[in-house]
């Protein structure tokens, strides 16, 4: 399984787990739901390209969902 679907994986955990709605989630990121919706499939719907979130992207989840980063990044396997 690669990285961009396990943080799709973990993202829709957490976010179920935190009972916290795609559009609050957006709202606390600064960014477009839909883009959210991209990271949980890993992948671009139009393009069918792989969706590679950068560093900041990863940290900004972590931070919104109220997880350390690390425990974030280890979550989805780019930290052991």
């Amino acid at each position: 399984m690669g990285l961009d679907y396990k943080v799709g994986i973990v993202l829709e955990r957490l976010r179920e787990e935190r009972n916290i709605s795609w559009t609050e989630l957006s709202k606390k990121m600064g960014v477009r739901r839909c883009y959210l919706y991209k990271l949980r499939r890993g992948v671009d719907a139009r393009s069918v390209k792989p969706i590679s979130p950068t560093i900041s992207i990863l940290l900004d989840i972590a931070d919104a969902l109220e997880i350390s980063r690390a425990e974030f990044l280890r979550q989805c396997g780019y930290i052991e």
